[in-house]
């Protein structure tokens, strides 16, 4: 699972839940990976909010990032690109900052206990600890400073939490707006779930390596015909590395599966076992063994989803008039 993102504006990582809150910020604010620096000129001190200093070395950290990523991309920046970038890192970290000061104001806390589960939550979604420890070493964080970056993210969910979601109300007339204005969104696709049984021709083995493979899958279709159980004989037979599980491929719908397998599960029945068919991987049985027709999902199916993404929009857009009060009422100094 691949979690490191890009840099992005302060004003969307603030604002997402959960892992997709700390994927947009951690890593984007953490790391001493040996990237190319800039080659602009910037002071030691780039901001200074009230009595907290913004330092060039916060700053270098995300633009070091933000070259890399156009680079791979065969765009490399520009010396004004890279002062445009900088303004734009530098004003995002001023938020953050005044965010963060907030939350001082309001007594705001992060126990250990929260950091914890938190970083408990994110490991959950990669394969292993493992992984996830390589990806944090590929960033060139250590899980002390990702904590700690981690804690500050909590603090500015709780400051978000407080000042501004509370105010944040969504209607029930806008919620049936948007699910009639967003009708073809909420309906399912057909699916189908079916198994398959391979039989590999052997690798340069010509003509009667495949009649050899051929002559095994009719033995096996005939047994079929016979009586014989699908899974049982896939168990036993396939070359495929789903025989463990008797071919199962699950369900999908007509654009999610490989094309032999899809365009025929489409047009067979729940329980009808295809004819021999051949693929690059060698000759397929496949047996469809359930199918889900398309059906379009009720308001009240999706009027928690639907909620959740009106009130994510309003509060995106209530965070830019708040972050601004923030600021009228802050001593800033920018020296960039």
């Amino acid at each position: 699972m691949n979690l490191i993102p890009n840099v992005k504006p302060l004003t969307i990582s603030i604002l997402a839940l959960s892992v997709a809150f700390t994927s947009g910020s951690v890593f984007a604010h953490s790391g001493h990976k040996h990237e190319e620096g800039p080659t602009i000129s910037i002071p030691e001190v780039v901001a200074k909010v009230n009595e907290t200093n913004i330092t060039r070395e916060t700053i270098a950290q995300q633009l070091k990032k933000a070259i890399a990523k156009y680079k791979q991309r065969g765009m490399p920046l520009t010396p004004d690109q890279e002062k445009t970038a900088t303004k734009k890192l530098i004003n995002d970290e001023i938020d953050r900052t005044l965010l963060l000061q907030k939350g001082t104001e309001l007594g705001i806390e992060v126990s250990h206990d929260q950091v914890s589960a938190r970083i408990d939550e994110i490991k959950s979604q990669f394969e292993s600890d493992t992984v996830f420890g390589h990806t944090l070493a590929s960033e060139g964080i250590t899980l002390k400073q990702y904590a700690a970056q981690l804690r500050d993210d909590l603090i500015l969910e709780k400051v978000i939490g407080k000042e501004v979601e509370p105010r944040i109300k969504v209607s029930d007339e806008e919620i049936k707006n948007y699910y009639e204005t967003n009708k073809s969104r909420f309906t399912t696709q057909p699916q189908r779930r079916a198994s398959v049984l391979l039989i590999r021709i052997p690798k340069n083995s010509g003509s009667a390596g495949e009649a050899s493979a051929l002559k095994k899958m009719q033995s096996i279709q005939e047994q079929i015909k016979n009586g014989s159980d699908f899974a049982d004989l896939t168990k036993r037979f396939s070359n495929d590395s789903l025989a463990s599980k008797g071919g199962d491929l699950g369900y999908f719908n007509r654009k999610q599966m490989f094309a032999p397998f899809s365009s025929r599960a489409f047009d067979m029945k729940v329980g009808e076992v295809s004819d021999i068919f051949k693929t690059a991987h060698g000759f397929h049985l496949l047996k469809v063994t359930d199918a889900k027709e398309g059906a379009d999902q009720s308001l009240e199916e999706v009027r928690e989803s639907i909620m959740a993404s009106i009130k994510q929009s309003k509060t995106n857009q209530a965070m830019q008039g708040y972050l601004e009060s923030l600021k009228k009422k802050a001593d800033i100094q920018v020296y960039f």
